[in-house]
């Protein structure tokens, strides 16, 4: 499907969802022709045999009552909540539950992600094997070992951790940039919990600009990063699809946003080596 014909089927989606939900107690009929064309709609969006439809009920819940068109498109909030919804199915399924604070719910977790999905079968897979691919990979290990408060006074502190000609203004704004792409990823798929102790200073560690950059609106509290989705790829880098990027945000965005700043790159590699080292730099000092 080109670009146009999936940017009107969302189109045509957000219209029949704004019809259906001004519908009153009398207008069954009406309804039930909704509900035809909007499973049209979907089915031709998504595959019958997509993963996606078995969360659709609880999607369409969450949109029947909080979608508001005036923040943003219904691509961007279905796409971003769907998301959300996946990986908070997937965290019952590791055995996590939710924990009533004084104020917000939390995630707990009930298991250690190398522990046996199965007592009866100790060689046939671990709760890590679960997690969404790339989850598991190198570079998320440390979300995964709860790191966080030590990640967030790691960037802090670059000033003093980097060393020799790696401590330079250029390295610290790399690595800040990285950070923000990456916490951010990490609070919108449902890991805010992790942060809201530690607030004011991941504010503090994040490279605001940028932030306020691949953001659809100004953020500065976990909460806000949560509700508030990616300003469309095409926004940030002419010619690109209008829609929501996948994070770790695309090299050139990054290298778009430096342009605003001024800096002249030599190549996209630039981007990819930084980011490398940034990962190394974690895996030694957090590990």
């Amino acid at each position: 499907m080109n670009r146009e014909a999936n940017d009107a089927l969302w189109t045509r989606l957000e219209a029949l969802v704004l019809q259906w939900r001004a519908l009153g107690e009398g207008d069954e009929a009406v309804r039930m022709k909704l509900n035809v064309e909007l499973g049209q709609v979907l089915t031709a969006l998504y595959p019958l045999n997509s993963e996606a439809w078995e969360f659709f009920s609880e999607l369409w819940a969450d949109v029947q009552n909080k979608f508001d068109p005036s923040m943003g498109s219904l691509q961007h909030y279905w796409k971003y909540k769907l998301k959300k919804i996946e990986l908070t199915m997937r965290r019952r399924d590791l055995g996590d539950h939710r924990k009533s604070g004084a104020d917000r719910d939390e995630w707990v977790s009930n298991a250690s992600l190398d522990k046996p999905i199965s007592d009866d079968a100790p060689d046939g897979g671990t709760y890590l094997d679960l997690l969404p691919s790339g989850a598991a990979g190198p570079e998320n290990q440390l979300e995964m070992r709860e790191t966080f408060p030590a990640l967030v006074s790691l960037i802090l502190d670059l000033p003093t951790k980097l060393r020799g000609q790696a401590n330079n203004p250029a390295r610290i704004r790399y690595y800040r940039m990285f950070f923000t792409d990456e916490v951010t990823d990490i609070i919108a798929q449902g890991g805010g919990a992790l942060f809201h102790r530690h607030e004011r200073d991941l504010f503090r560690a994040m490279y605001l600009a940028f932030l306020d950059f691949f953001m659809a609106a100004p953020c500065r509290t976990v909460d806000a990063v949560e509700r508030t989705h990616l300003r469309p790829y095409g926004e940030m880098v002419p010619g690109r699809p209008m829609e929501a990027p996948n994070q770790p945000l695309p090299i050139d965005v990054y290298t778009q946003y430096l342009r605003t700043e001024g800096v002249a790159l030599r190549s996209d590699a630039t981007i990819s080596n930084q980011r490398d080292a940034y990962r190394t730099f974690k895996r030694e000092n957090l590990l």
